[in-house]
């Protein structure tokens, strides 16, 4: 028997009549299996290629607003979100300012010990509610229908806590008109479920 060119050959290379733009140009046999700069097939398989980059902020909002591929409860979900990373930052970083602007008639008696008190706790609040943002934006890009509704489930809850507090002399007539806010969105969002033919309260 006379040894064939295959047993004396340590690497070869496959031609490949494609091109230059196919998959396969250039790979090449081996020990080690089938290699190629940019797929690799070997012992583990073939390599995945690059994973694609993040959209941006504004490539977002612009899906959100005009792609048409994300539902009316998504989009409701979304926008709530955005909202609350306007009020989240805020408190963190201002907190002064939006105890002025949410506690009007109680700053004016506040002691200064007490605001060594508030703005540390103002600032924790605003940390929470940027968590609570992060969540909504997030869940709104993923279709998560399920935190959807169980957001209606909560928010509709906030109107009548904050005026029942109010009624009580414990909140400020401002933050009922805030809690009226999460009472519409949270409407919203359970209409936008109906329309998108899912239930709110399962």
């Amino acid at each position: 028997l006379h040894p064939t060119p295959l047993m004396h050959a340590h690497k070869r290379v496959i031609p490949v009549e494609s091109g230059d733009d196919s998959p396969l140009s250039g790979v090449s046999v081996g020990d080690e299996g089938v290699g190629s700069s940019s797929h690799a097939v070997g012992r583990k398989g073939v390599s995945a290629p690059a994973a694609a980059r993040a959209p941006s902020p504004a490539t977002v909002v612009k899906r959100m607003m005009w792609d048409g591929q994300h539902s009316a409860a998504a989009k409701s979900i979304f926008w709530f979100g955005c909202y609350l990373w306007v009020i989240g930052p805020l408190m963190f970083f201002m907190p002064r300012l939006a105890v002025v602007t949410s506690f009007p008639d109680l700053v004016a008696r506040l002691p200064y010990e007490t605001w060594l008190i508030v703005e540390p706790m103002a600032r924790v609040t605003g940390f929470i509610v940027c968590v609570f943002a992060y969540y909504y934006v997030r869940t709104s890009m993923r279709e998560m229908t399920d935190f959807f509704r169980f957001t209606v489930h909560t928010r509709m809850l906030v109107p009548f806590l904050f005026a029942a507090l109010y009624l009580a002399g414990v909140l400020p007539l401002s933050q009922v008109l805030a809690g009226v806010g999460d009472g519409l969105g949270a409407l919203w969002t359970a209409l936008a479920l109906k329309k998108d033919g899912h239930k709110v309260f399962v």
